[in-house]
């Protein structure tokens, strides 16, 4: 089974890698046809450009700034922050069952395969990590 997991993930490793190469290639279009442009239009049609990508970044700033001014008065008013506060509780709960599931899995993966709970998580699970058992509201509510 290891040497399947192995190979499981040398082709994960192999699909990322294709993924980046083929990125890298458009880039490389991208620039090749930018350039390409560049010489085409001259020296005032850069000029052009330049003024534009300028007068852009202004815009960017005073967006940036109206962006972050509104963050910050949203952070000094208490429902804001109680809303980021339960925001962020959520995020870390989300992150926490997700690496806690993915640690059941690595050690079904380690652990001998004749037994169908320890591969499916049932054993161990709620006694590592209280919270990948689903709360008993959840599990009620799909009755009718």
């Amino acid at each position: 089974m290891s040497k399947e997991h192995d190979s499981s993930w040398e082709a994960t490793r192999t699909a990322w890698d294709h993924v980046g190469d083929r990125f890298a290639d458009v880039g490389r279009h991208v620039s090749d046809q930018y350039k390409k442009l560049g010489e085409e239009r001259g020296a005032q049609a850069q000029e052009e450009v330049r003024s534009s990508v300028r007068d852009a970044m202004q815009t960017v700033v005073r967006q940036l700034d109206l962006a972050f001014t509104s963050v910050g008065n949203a952070l000094r008013d208490s429902d804001s922050k109680q809303d980021l506060q339960r925001a962020a509780r959520s995020l870390a709960d989300a992150v926490s069952a997700t690496f806690s599931d993915l640690s059941t899995e690595i050690k079904g993966l380690g652990s001998s395969s004749g037994s169908s709970s320890e591969s499916s998580g049932a054993s161990g699970s709620s006694e590592e990590s209280g919270s990948s058992t689903p709360p008993p509201s959840e599990s009620s509510s799909n009755e009718p």
